[in-house]
């Protein structure tokens, strides 16, 4: 939702994220879906089971959360 309560176009998001992003000087371009992959990570390192991840991300099939966060993990540990 906008401040003035309407909802936002996904430009409109990328656009505030990307603001936002750049005001705080973080180095890479935040997007919806790093959001996404990020509070997933987190989630997992928290030690949610994998069937509340699942259902935070919305995948009908636990083999594509299971594959998701092996992947990011991956990625953690390479970065």
């Amino acid at each position: 939702m906008s401040q003035v309560g309407v909802r936002m176009s996904r430009q409109s998001v990328w656009q505030v994220l990307r603001q936002r992003g750049r005001a705080a000087n973080i180095p890479v371009m935040i997007s919806p879906r790093l959001l996404r992959h990020t509070a997933a990570l987190r989630l997992a390192r928290a030690g949610r089971s994998l069937s509340e991840i699942q259902s935070f991300l919305g995948h009908s099939n636990p083999l594509s959360t299971q594959a998701l966060l092996h992947r990011l993990e991956n990625l953690s540990e390479a970065a």
